[in-house]
């Protein structure tokens, strides 16, 4: 998940690669790189998780 008011030490992925791109340090890959991630917007996030509970 990732969203505004994100704080850029959080240890997120989204935000660690954002930290380490204005800092031009080597973007840091977790794990040997097979793994796949899925990124949702907070929102999306928050409005289907509500959707789900009126059902």
């Amino acid at each position: 998940m990732y969203g505004p008011h994100m704080c850029i030490d959080d240890g997120y992925v989204v935000s660690n690669f954002v930290a380490q791109a204005l800092r031009r340090h080597p973007m840091t890959v977790y794990g040997d790189g097979k793994q796949t991630r899925s990124f949702q917007f907070v929102s999306d996030l928050v409005n289907n998780f509500l959707r789900l509970l009126k059902i």
